[in-house]
């Protein structure tokens, strides 16, 4: 007795010639991945890049845990043109919020470079904005910015951070190694057939002062109230716990 009918026989061999077309084209991929563009894989396994960590600066407080000096952010605008598909919209959508004219913009995005830079350092703000347009091929990356929660206060005595994480003058810049950490660099490789090694720099310490920020309020604005009642144009003063000779508060003016 026949079980198998002709259509059962069609099925099998469909199957067959299945299996034997997918090992035909998976062989055929290993062959050319090993063989074929085996030397261009083996190249490709040692390219590096040299990756650098930079390091988050150290928070500086007063003696009560306020906070003077702190890290913020503000962000760079680029965009990749090669991604960028709606051109004339989104230089349209950008000139209003990065201020500039919508021609400039779309000279940009219609360069044939590979990533253009539309705007160096903007706010937190502006970087939200532009972030909630509906458009690809942008690109909005955080810098590091130094701010100072209590506006001018002790500006002589805390001093200032530029954009390149160096502290300039008072303790900004006396301290800056301690402030400043260390960066971490090394060079990777970036073949999705290498384990990827992890870059880790050095925070920054954080810095306690002997300042009293509200000492520190009261010097500043009876210096103030001197200095115009006596015509002076320059004053400083400095409050000091006479039984430790901790500073609880040092202030000068004009301010910067």
């Amino acid at each position: 007795m026949n079980l198998v009918n002709n259509s059962q026989r069609r099925r099998v061999w469909l199957v067959l010639i299945g299996l034997i077309f997918a090992t035909v084209i998976i062989v055929g991929r290993l062959v050319a991945f090993q063989i074929v563009q085996g030397e261009t894989w083996a190249e490709r396994t040692s390219d590096t890049v040299r990756v650098i960590a930079q390091p988050k600066r150290g928070t500086v407080y007063d003696r009560n845990g306020t906070i003077i000096a702190a890290n913020g952010a503000d962000y760079s605008i680029g965009a990749s043109p090669d991604l960028v598909y709606q051109t004339t919209e989104l230089a349209t959508a950008l000139a209003p919020i990065l201020q500039r004219p919508t021609y400039e913009i779309l000279g940009a995005l219609e360069s044939e470079q590979k990533f253009v830079m539309l705007e160096g350092r903007v706010s937190s703000e502006i970087a939200e904005a532009v972030r909630a347009l509906p458009y690809k091929g942008l690109q909005i990356d955080p810098l590091p910015r130094r701010f100072y929660p209590q506006g001018e206060l002790m500006c002589h005595t805390i001093g200032h951070v530029d954009y390149d994480n160096n502290g300039g003058g008072g303790i900004e810049g006396y301290y800056q190694q301690e402030l400043a950490g260390e960066a971490a660099s090394a060079e990777i490789n970036i073949s999705p057939l290498t384990p990827q090694e992890n870059v880790i720099a050095r925070e920054g310490a954080d810095l306690v002062l002997t300042i009293d920020r509200t000492v520190q309020f009261t010097v500043e604005k009876h210096l103030e109230q001197a200095l115009r009642e006596h015509g002076a144009p320059t004053g400083t003063i400095i409050v000091m716990n006479p039984n430790t000779g901790a500073i609880l508060g040092m202030a000068s003016a004009p301010c910067y």
